[in-house]
């Protein structure tokens, strides 16, 4: 499974929740580097075997892939969606998504 970081959904100068949970709190990336650095840094703070990968600063992905709001979704090798979920952050189901994931493999 890959993830694309794209623009931060809610950043420090931007539409803010502030720092909950023990989350951090970032500005919006205003380069390709920043946004690297700040993957980075979302990506150390656990164990996972997940390839990330960074969107440019054109938000091509954000803006092939995105729903109003978010969701989460399985994109085969030949760009078809094989899988959506219901609308987020509220409706993300994670175990939903691994099964539509393991019945593909």
């Amino acid at each position: 499974m890959n993830v694309v970081e794209t623009g931060e959904a809610h950043p420090k100068d931007g539409w803010s929740f502030g720092r909950q949970n023990g989350r951090w709190d970032i500005n919006q990336a205003k380069t390709l580097e920043q946004r690297r650095t700040d993957c980075k840094t979302w990506t150390s703070s656990f164990n996972s075997s997940t390839k990330y990968l960074v969107d440019g600063m054109d938000n091509a992905a954000k803006m092939s892939y995105m729903a109003p709001p978010d969701r989460l979704y399985i994109i085969d090798q030949n760009g078809v969606v094989r899988y959506q979920g219901k609308s987020g952050p509220f409706g993300y189901d994670v175990n939903e998504m691994k099964m539509s994931l393991s019945r593909l493999l």
